[in-house]
């Protein structure tokens, strides 16, 4: 049946798995049709802002993702070896960083290299005193100075990974999108954060918009102190007892735990057809929340992200609050 209507499928992935199948039931000569489709559906990949054109909201999908994913489906059905060896030739790869890769993005390109990536270079190398040959990827701890000499004739990749707690909060930033935090009394006086005493209730109102003209779907998080804790959200539109909040957000889901709120909102510029339409190029939030535990703590910086392209972001700075005993 999908055979039939092969001119209505216009994904290039959702084309090669197609002919996957067919090729597999055998029907080679209708696999043929639709991985050719795939290949000539497949759009260019370039540029930093390759996706903001050309992502498809229903599933989730990028040029990016195909790049990688359609030569390696082609690849396992034996058919078009002399498209795959040209498909291989031009698999994304220079200039990209794994952090600004989506989930769909990374798990293809890694089932692309184990198609096609071939054997892998043989690593020769010197650790310290032990000496290694080996064929592939080879991953050593490092728990100080140690020197790598390498041993062999061919140019030697080395990246390095590191993991822990870092001492101060990452700064300020904006890529994209910009966020705000404000705190305030719950008559809507301004407030200080830096210190409130136990049991104070206040109001946290936070602001987002995308700066890029680009649609997103787009997750707010704001992670609170240990001494913190949330009394409650504050219901989108106008709000009745809190007036001087004027207008809020619908955000289209929240979640709330006891370290952190989160929000989601589908953002796009004004007269954007993205979401149906209903995308909204800013928005602002509000949630309720009551210093409970006396200590100092550091709290986390708020950040808006887009839900897929984790490269654009805005980040607030993170600062130090206290919490003290309640006056007697």
């Amino acid at each position: 049946m999908l055979a039939r209507h092969m001119d209505q499928i216009s994904m290039p992935l959702a084309l090669a798995q197609l002919g996957s199948a067919l090729n597999t039931i055998g029907e080679p000569h209708q696999a043929l049709k639709a991985l050719q489709k795939a290949i000539k559906t497949q759009e260019p990949v370039s540029g930093d802002w390759w996706w903001g054109r050309s992502d498809w909201d229903a599933a989730f999908g990028s040029p990016l993702r195909d790049a990688w994913a359609v030569p390696a489906i082609i690849a396992q059905t034996g058919l078009l070896p002399e498209a795959v060896t040209r498909l291989r030739q031009d698999l994304p790869g220079a200039g990209l960083e794994p952090d600004d890769l989506t989930t769909q993005e990374l798990a293809w390109a890694l089932y692309a290299d184990g198609v096609l990536g071939g054997t892998g270079q043989t690593v020769h190398v010197q650790w310290g005193n032990q000496v290694i040959q080996r064929t592939g990827p080879v991953v050593l701890p490092l728990t100080g100075p140690m020197a790598l000499r390498n041993l062999g004739k061919e140019t030697l990749p080395v990246s390095l990974a590191t993991t822990g707690i870092t001492l101060t909060p990452p700064p300020a930033a904006t890529r994209g999108m910009e966020v705000s935090r404000a705190f305030y009394t719950l008559a809507g006086k301004p407030l200080k954060p830096e210190s409130f005493p136990q049991n104070t209730v206040f109001v946290v109102v936070l602001k987002g918009a995308i700066t890029d003209n680009l649609p997103h779907r787009a997750l707010l998080d704001m992670g609170l102190p240990p001494g913190w804790e949330l009394a409650g959200s504050v219901t989108p539109g106008n709000v009745h007892g809190l007036s001087w909040l004027h207008h809020l957000t619908a955000p289209e889901a929240t979640a709330a735990t006891d370290d952190r709120y989160e929000a989601a909102f589908q953002m796009a510029p004004k007269n954007n057809d993205a979401f149906n339409g209903n995308g909204v190029p800013d928005f602002k939030t509000a949630i309720l929340l009551r210093a409970v535990t006396p200590g100092r703590y550091v709290l986390p910086g708020v950040t808006v992200s887009d839900l897929f392209h984790s490269s654009i972001f805005a980040r607030t700075t993170g600062r130090k609050v206290a919490v003290t005993p309640p006056a007697s």
